[in-house]
């Protein structure tokens, strides 16, 4: 089954805002000292969920929101970073 496109974002962002934000996302964790498999019990998710966000792959606004509660962050910390 082919897979959906995904609606556009009611925010302006750029095109590469996942891999960018994912990057983002990575060095928080690691400079929390914190596995994939740890941040993926905070947020409630699967390890792999927590890979695909990280490298870019897939992650929504909502997922955002979730894993950076789970860092103790503000997602507008994640998107300067970012440099977003």
């Amino acid at each position: 089954m082919p897979r959906r496109p995904e609606p556009p974002s009611p925010l302006p962002l750029p095109a590469d805002w996942r891999p960018r934000v994912g990057a983002a996302l990575r060095a928080q964790r690691k400079a929390l000292g914190l596995s994939r498999d740890a941040l993926a019990e905070r947020v409630g998710y699967s390890r792999n969920h927590v890979l695909k966000a990280e490298r870019g792959v897939e992650v929504s606004l909502e997922a955002l929101v979730l894993t950076c509660s789970a860092l103790g962050l503000q997602p507008s910390v994640i998107f300067a970073q970012a440099g977003l």
